[in-house]
């Protein structure tokens, strides 16, 4: 299914949790596969800008409208984490935007248990694990030995023979962050205007490397 899919644009809600703290935003997002370009835009529940995130290639800039702050440097693990929650890279983040999981390159594959796939190097390392729905044989957890970040996957849909799961989680300790999918196009021309981020009158930049959040920056 992943190969199917070049391009995207989806739009819906973003929750996130955190013991008994808990937000929520509504999230559009704007993805294109070559070249590697990746615009998200988060607002609240009233429509008020939260962030806008750019990854274009290399260069990774965020806005964030509370501080008055423009963030840039380049899409590294370190600066995906100070964004966004867990211990995400940029294929995991495709994986959670494009609502289904890709494989990562592997050696072999074996089954160890029932309903369940793991992708092995060849040193007989597992890379990624797979728990699939026993009754459609879809994935509905990802896990990736040596990280503590899972992925959910649930409620799939297909549109233009491409299936995408509607509901999305990011699992991370006791941080959770969930993206539901109202909708998601395919394959559809995305004007390159999308994916441009200019900093808003007044708004100082900074360098990403600096960034110290305790939460995501949205």
């Amino acid at each position: 299914h992943e190969e199917t899919a070049h391009s995207f644009f989806s739009n819906g809600r973003l929750d996130l949790k955190k013991g008994y703290w808990e937000q929520e935003s509504h999230i559009l997002v704007a993805v294109t596969k070559e070249p590697r370009r990746i615009k998200i835009e988060i607002t609240d529940p009233w429509g008020r800008p939260v962030a806008h995130l750019l990854l274009d290639g290399k260069a990774f800039t965020a806005v964030s409208f509370a501080e008055r702050k423009v963030y840039v440097g380049e899409v590294t693990p370190k600066t995906i984490s100070k964004v966004f929650p867990g211990q995400l890279d940029s294929l995991m983040i495709w994986d959670v935007l494009r609502a289904y999981p890709s494989l990562r390159p592997c050696h072999h594959t074996v089954s160890q248990r029932a309903d369940e796939i793991s992708l092995v190097d060849d040193h007989g390392k597992e890379i990624q694990i797979l728990d699939l729905d026993p009754e459609n044989l879809q994935p509905r957890l990802v896990s990736f030995p040596g990280l503590t970040t899972r992925l959910a996957f649930a409620g799939f849909r297909e549109d233009g023979g491409i299936l995408y799961a509607q509901e999305v989680k990011v699992i991370q300790g006791e941080l959770n962050l969930t993206i539901h999918h109202e909708k998601i196009v395919f394959n559809k021309p995305i004007p390159k205007p999308i994916f441009t981020l200019e900093a808003p009158p007044g708004f100082e930049t900074a360098d990403l490397a600096a960034l110290n959040k305790k939460r995501p920056l949205f």
